[in-house]
């Protein structure tokens, strides 16, 4: 469980005789229907005073429909508004679910 907060990384690898897969699901409990987005971040730049400038985020925000849209940022200054970019890390299959109080980002 990740410091002070009701998530957790869920890590799972895949080691195939070609190919290596990285999968992390970010979890975090205690979602409810009034909650618009949540998100996690990491912070390449191994520098704390910058902040979560050059923070690369895997967001997730509820649309009109009520359903979770999955999708990643860029966090370029502190007046980020975690628009959709590219971030450094390749991905594939980014998705977001909610059931019972829980979301996760997969």
């Amino acid at each position: 469980m990740l410091q002070s907060t009701s998530t957790r990384l869920v890590p799972s690898l895949d080691i195939q005789p070609n190919n290596r897969k990285l999968d992390i699901a970010f979890r975090h409990a205690g979602i409810t229907s009034n909650d618009k987005w949540f998100s996690w971040a990491i912070n390449p730049n191994d520098d704390l005073t910058s902040s979560m400038n050059g923070g690369q985020a895997l967001v997730a925000i509820t649309q009109s429909s009520g359903s979770l849209r999955a999708y990643t940022s860029s966090i370029m200054n502190f007046g980020t508004k975690l628009a959709e970019s590219n971030i450094s890390y390749s991905h594939s299959k980014l998705s977001a679910t909610h059931a019972n109080g829980e979301a996760a980002i997969l």
